[in-house]
Parts: C-alpha cells; structure tokens; sequence
C-alpha cells in the first residue's frame, strides 16, 4: 500500500511544493471521477498496487 505523495514522488522526484499541490489536486479530481479505491487511516489514503499504477499512468500525461 503507497501513500499518494510517495506515488507522486516516484513519477516528479524533484517537483517542488507549490508543483506537488498541483499534482495533487489534479490527482484528487482523477480518483473521485475514476471512483479508484482507496484506505483511509487518519488523513492519509493509502493504494494498492493496480490503484497506484493508474495514478501514475495519469500523472504521466500531466506535464509540470
């Protein structure tokens, strides 16, 4: 199970934290359209492994 932020880091190892917002806010509107699965402990949502590579399918067409 990956956090989101670790998948980001994985596809933009060196985006910066105003890029890593907007990574992630793209990323929050893929995974409520595409309905992805996901756990929740405290504020942080954890993925599986099929979840996590169709995030990072998508972060790949974003460009920064």
């Amino acid at each position: 199970m990956q956090k989101l932020r670790e998948i980001i880091t994985y596809v933009y190892p060196k985006a910066t934290s105003a890029e890593m917002r907007s990574l992630t806010a793209n990323v929050d509107r893929f995974i409520n359209e595409e309905k992805i699965p996901f756990v929740k402990k405290g504020n942080t949502r954890y993925f599986d492994l099929e979840a996590a590579s169709k995030i990072q399918e998508r972060l790949r067409l974003i460009t920064i």
